[in-house]
């Protein structure tokens, strides 16, 4: 989200970042657009270094497809969890 006076200012100028999405981060009577063409590039700097994982990730092992585990599914109401 960037600031401008309006969406398509803000879009064309990339200039001021709103990281909050509110009006409040932008100067001078501002307003704060999402959807914009724009990106934040402090967001796309690598680090120095590269970062070691020190933890593998946890994968859980396949189940098979008959498993009581495959019939059971979180929803609001039965249609919306089968």
């Amino acid at each position: 989200q960037f600031c401008g006076i309006s969406w398509g200012d803000a879009n064309s100028k990339c200039g001021q970042w709103c990281p909050s999405g509110e009006d409040t981060d932008c100067p001078g009577g501002m307003g704060c657009f999402g959807n914009t063409e724009c990106y934040y590039s402090e967001d796309l700097v690598p680090t120095q270094t590269p970062v070691r994982v020190t933890e593998a990730p946890v994968t859980r092992a396949p189940i098979a497809y008959g498993d009581a585990a495959n019939t059971r599914f979180c929803g609001v109401s039965w249609g919306m969890a089968s």
